[in-house]
């Protein structure tokens, strides 16, 4: 697993982890999305759900996935998708 420092990461864990802890029905209400947390990610997300859920923007995670930070990204066709074990896999080196 690679380890990964991201600035500003710490409140964007804080949101992500009262975000697990808020009630299932609720959602972020991140540009009127519902039911935007993690656990309601599908397996395969887009970068815009991924970007939705933790809270940095397209752009960012696009410049990440050529640096190669950031959840690690897969190539279907033309489209770019995330493992939803992935990115949990990257949150949790974001804490440690």
């Amino acid at each position: 697993m690679r380890n990964i420092l991201c600035p500003g990461a710490q409140p964007v864990l804080r949101l992500l982890l009262s975000a697990c802890n808020a009630d299932q029905n609720k959602s972020l209400g991140v540009d009127g999305m519902q039911n935007t947390t993690l656990e309601h990610l599908p397996d395969l997300s887009t970068r815009k759900e991924i970007a939705e859920v933790t809270q940095f923007s397209i752009p960012t995670l696009a410049r990440w996935s050529v640096e190669g930070k950031g959840p690690r990204s897969v190539r279907i066709g033309r489209a770019i998708r995330y493992r939803k074990q992935d990115v949990l896999e990257w949150l949790d080196s974001l804490a440690g």
